[in-house]
């Protein structure tokens, strides 16, 4: 249990008064911190409490206090940074009395996380990721202690991170995992290299220490998996390199397509000119993600639903991969006319083409039957980021055979002077 831990917690907390920057001898009750609305502050008392809306529980010692309500959370980070805001990074905070250290703890209920993917993951390869992911903020990132995922046990590491002003500091964390979402228990610190050791020991046994006692209630643990439950978009790797499946992650597992139909495009495809206005310039996005094996489109006008065969994020459609670089979806849409007995339908054949990872042209077939009978094959060019307003406006444009001389014609001249 956390008696061995007490015990130590009060033996590092004898040598380590210089790590903190603001002391408080016997929890000075005057200073403004202490009337945030701490509980265990005053009747200290060894317990278990509840993690607010993440069907957990953790134990809590004497010497920590908590916040666990919405407002003095905000109360609490407003005195700590200044920011005043109705986000909040965390759903707690425990710190012990003295202020030696603060452990924030976040519960995210984005589902089942998976984890088979993680054994062909690298400690490097999530390094490497974390760096893109901060960008110049940091020069170099270290690891203290290297993420071990053992199934039903808390995932703890640690950071060593040099930042960009010449600054030094120390990132301590526990993932631990539910059936329906995870926790995230966060620890920072500075200091400086003669003290390392003594600093890296005291809150690693720290974070471990709390992190043990933390856990889910009956049908709520990742050992309560059920295989109708809802699947997380990120894998565990997503969640240590800070990417959630984006381009920086060490194991991407959500790809974006943003696709712009033209005038040409919808020309081409025997689409008729009374709905070029209504279609071109208009960008297509689709989210693809590998772990729920789904496709949604995330256009913000509607009017594209009608070629991507999707409308919004609910109607997402199951794919399937060809030669590893096609993602093929299809999808059924029936409309009624204007009698209720009138009905169309659209069938939809539709696919992705991906270049070293990218996206690269969308291609849909359609069929229509019903009222009418029509089929459209379709094909526009697609990337992995957003069109800008002037491309937009361009994708517009009829381009008469004019125009396409005049662009040839420069097509030779460039390549004769090259």
């Amino acid at each position: 249990m956390k008696f061995k831990f007490f015990i130590l917690i009060f033996f590092l907390l004898s040598i380590t008064k210089s790590f903190s920057e603001k002391t408080t001898s016997q929890s000075n009750l005057v200073d403004p911190y202490y009337n945030l609305g701490w509980k265990n502050l005053e009747n200290e008392e060894t317990k278990v409490i509840e993690i607010p809306d993440a069907n957990a529980t953790l134990e809590i010692i004497k010497s920590e206090m908590y916040l666990d309500e919405t407002e003095k959370l905000k109360n609490y980070r407003k005195y700590m940074t200044g920011q005043d805001n109705d986000e909040l990074p965390y759903n707690m905070i425990i710190s012990d009395k003295d202020d030696y250290y603060t452990i924030e703890i976040d519960y995210n209920d984005a589902g089942y996380v998976t984890t088979n993917r993680f054994k062909n993951i690298t400690s490097d390869d999530l390094l490497k990721a974390m760096k893109k992911v901060a960008g110049d903020k940091i020069s170099e990132i270290e690891w203290i202690s290297k993420p071990n995922f053992e199934e039903n046990k808390p995932v703890n590491y640690a950071l060593k991170i040099f930042w960009s002003d010449n600054d030094i500091s120390y990132e301590f964390k526990s993932l631990i995992l539910g059936r329906e979402g995870y926790l995230t228990l966060s620890l920072y610190a500075n200091g400086t290299d003669e003290e390392e050791n003594d600093l890296i020991n005291f809150y690693s046994e720290i974070i471990n220490g709390i992190s043990s006692t933390v856990l889910f209630k009956e049908n709520y643990s990742y050992l309560d998996y059920q295989s109708d439950d809802y699947i997380s978009t990120y894998t565990l790797s997503n969640l240590i390199d800070s990417s959630y499946g984006n381009e920086n992650a060490a194991d991407q597992t959500v790809m974006y397509a943003f696709c712009l139909p033209t005038t040409e495009d919808l020309k081409a495809a025997g689409i008729a000119s009374s709905d070029y206005e209504r279609f071109a310039g208009k960008e297509i996005i689709f989210i693809i993600s590998e772990t729920r094996n789904e496709i949604a489109d995330l256009s913000d006008d509607e009017a594209v639903s009608v070629l991507t065969g999707m409308y919004g994020i609910a109607d997402k459609q199951p794919y399937t991969k060809t030669n590893n670089n096609i993602i093929n979806y299809t999808n059924e849409i029936e409309l009624e006319g204007d009698n209720k007995n009138d009905k169309v339908k659209y069938n939809y054949k539709n696919k992705i083409t991906f270049k070293n990872k990218k996206a690269n042209n969308f291609s849909a077939l359609i069929d229509q039957t019903g009222l009418s009978f029509n089929k459209w094959k379709l094909s526009i060019n697609c990337r992995d980021y957003e069109y800008n307003e002037a491309e937009k406006l361009a994708a517009k444009k009829v381009i008469s055979k004019i125009d396409k001389m005049n662009e040839l014609l420069k097509k030779i001249e460039r390549t004769k002077k090259n």
